[in-house]
Order: structure tokens, then sequence, then C-alpha cells
């Protein structure tokens, strides 16, 4: 059997918590998990974790030197060669544009984003834009790699191959993420007494995650439940979680919001715990982003049964395939009508529930990291 000695590059992985780094640390632990073979040395600038030390076939490189340029071609490269590397997964934004070795590169979420508003959105989008040397080496890794990943058909099919229509379509292969450990059955009904007291939280709410990229298309949600309301009567509370309350004032005038208040439950700073349950409580998951890179929060939410409304033509209706019902993002009338389904309708929540649990069992890390092994073994072959 073949064996190799992989490289890992992630600079700044140890350092933040967002959602390429998670996504990052997942592919690690998957990795370390399901080979037995190679070997793999991972490369950063910082002192790795707890968990990836003194680990079986895991050597940690802290790389010393300045961020940017002199770090990622210079001593990232002098530190593969020495390290005797044969191939390079690099989980970072930036990397070596001549590592000498076969090596494979993720699409960052900036191009991702980038893609999406220049071939159907907003214009002038700016959202979490990286400097100009890290969108400059971005571009030259994606067509100097041996493999560029994508995260989903969507995103490799409807984005990036219509906008880089120059790149071959063997070097674009789909590698989707697995669902972080819900772990949603152990979730204990004094669990979610306890949070349900914490948060004045009812019996049965309705379920929206913000974020401050403008794709994540928050109006379209807050203006489906006015309806809601208004018009189709119902009175079951929304949770929004990380969304400003001035956001939604905006969205729906404030004399209507006051007198309508008491429905509107705002959440941020979650633990992770905390969000779990809440997917396992809530009544509905309202998610009607345009664009997703690893659409996390729609994994976690079709592992815990969550019945779930969501974007037709997506990388979030790619991922929820059967397991929700599909709107179109810019048309709060068909939301609102979804969102009323759900809640009247038990038939259409046991199914949704059953075929996201279902659907659910195809997103697993260790499926991720094998298809990973599995390219980079073609790497070195070839």
């Amino acid at each position: 059997m073949m064996t190799m000695r992989i490289g890992v590059a992630a600079s700044e992985l140890f350092t933040t918590n967002g959602v390429r780094e998670r996504v990052a640390k997942e592919l690690i632990r998957a990795l370390i998990e399901v080979d037995t073979v190679n070997t793999y040395v991972l490369f950063s600038r910082h002192e790795p974790l707890p968990e990836f030390q003194n680990r079986e076939r895991l050597k940690n490189v802290t790389v010393g030197g300045l961020s940017g340029f002199f770090w990622d071609q210079i001593a990232l490269p002098k530190a593969l060669k020495r390290e005797k590397c044969e191939v390079l997964l690099n989980l970072g934004l930036t990397g070596p544009l001549k590592p000498k070795i076969p090596f494979i590169y993720i699409l960052p979420y900036y191009w991702g984003n980038m893609l999406w508003d220049r071939l159907y959105g907003f214009g002038n989008f700016s959202y979490d834009k990286p400097t100009l040397y890290q969108r400059y080496i971005s571009k030259k890794l994606i067509y100097s790699c041996n493999k560029l990943i994508l995260s989903t058909h969507f995103e490799k099919d409807n984005l990036v191959r219509r906008y880089f229509t120059d790149l071959p379509a063997e070097k674009l292969s789909v590698v989707q993420a697995g669902v972080t450990k819900c772990n949603s059955d152990s979730a204990t009904l004094n669990e979610i007494e306890l949070l349900r007291q914490k948060y004045n939280l009812k019996e049965q709410f309705i379920l929206m995650i913000g974020s401050p990229n403008p794709l994540c298309n928050i109006q379209a949600g807050i203006l489906g439940y006015k309806r809601m309301v208004k018009e189709l009567t119902v009175g079951k509370p929304i949770v929004l979680v990380d969304i400003p309350k001035s956001e939604v004032v905006s969205l729906v005038d404030i004399e209507w919001f006051d007198q309508n208040k008491d429905k509107f439950v705002f959440l941020s700073n979650l633990t992770d715990r905390e969000k779990t349950l809440l997917f396992k409580m809530a009544s509905v998951f309202i998610a009607l982003s345009f664009y997703e890179k690893w659409c996390l929060n729609i994994m976690e939410a079709i592992s815990c049964g969550t019945p779930i409304v969501t974007t037709i033509n997506s990388s979030l209706s790619e991922i929820a395939q059967g397991a929700a019902i599909l709107v179109d993002p810019k048309n709060p009338v068909e939301v609102s009508e979804a969102g009323r389904l759900v809640l009247i309708d038990k038939r259409c929540v046991a199914g949704l529930s059953k075929m996201g649990v279902e659907r659910s069992m195809v997103y697993k890390w260790s499926n991720s990291a094998l298809k990973l092994i599995g390219l980079l073994e073609g790497l070195v072959k070839h």
C-alpha cells in the first residue's frame, strides 16, 4: 500500500474560530482519525491545540517569521523541503506559489461570495474583503494548484465554472463538509428546559441565524415572518440569533415592531451546545442565504431533524435535498407560506424531519477526509 508524507499548511489555524478555521480543524481531526497509513506534518505559525499534540502520525512544525509573503513564499517552502513532504494540503487563504510538490487548495470563502455577487448579485460587494496581497496570491493559487477543492456542486457548476472558464474541469473536485458532532440525540429534557428558562423561550418557535455577510439575506426571512403574523395569523414567536434588533426594526417599521415586540427573541454569543439545543427545540429553521460556502447550520439542522425552509437553486438546497421546503429567497410571500405550512402540517413536519436525519448521514467528516486522501494519493502517483 502506498504511504505518503503529507504537509498541511494552516498558518493561522489556532488563533481564530471562524467558519474556515472550524472546517480546517474538523478536516485535520478526520484525516488523523481515519488514516492509519500516511504521516501528516502540520505547519502553523502558532502553538498547536492540545488535541493535535502527541498524536501518532501527526507532527507539528511551528514555522516562524512574519505572516504574508515571507511565511508563504520563503519559510513554508523551506519547511516542506526540510520535512520531506511529498504533497501539500493548503487549508489557508494564501500559501506558496511554488512549493515544488503537488498541492491541493480549497477555494476560499471570499471567492465564493465575490463570484456569486459578480454573477447574480448586489454590485460593489466588499464584505470581509481580504488584503490586496491575499487576493493576488489566492487567485494565483487557484490557477497554479493541482486540485481546487469546492464545497458544493453548486459552487463548482454555478460559480467557478461560469467565472473561471479557463480552468480545466479535471482540476475541480467537490469535497463537502460533515456534520460537526451535533449530539442532538443526547439533548436531555433537563438541558432543554434550562435553556428555555434561561432565554424565556416558548414551546414552539421559528429560528433564524444571522451573519454580517449581506448574502445571508435576513430581510426576506424577517419580512416573511411579518406577513405570517399580519396576514396568516401565525402567533408563534421568532428567535433571532446574531441578528441586531435595529436591523429588524428598519425592515418591519417601528410602529409594527412595537405592537409585536413580544414575538421577537434576540440572542447572541451562544455556545455551540446552546445552538445545538436551539436546533433541537425549533419548530422550523429558516435559512435564506443566497450563497453559503460550507452550509454548517443547515447540516446541523437536518441532523437534529429540524424542518427547514431554505433557498431554491443554491448550495443550501443541495445540502438539504428533500429535507426542506424550497422558496425564492427574494419572495417573502413564499417564505411566509412555507413557514406557515410547517407550523400547521404535522405530516409535512414528520416527513422533513425523517428525510433530514437520513440526509445528514451522508455528511460525515470521515467521508470528507477519505475523499481528500484519495485526491492526494492521485497527485503523488502522477
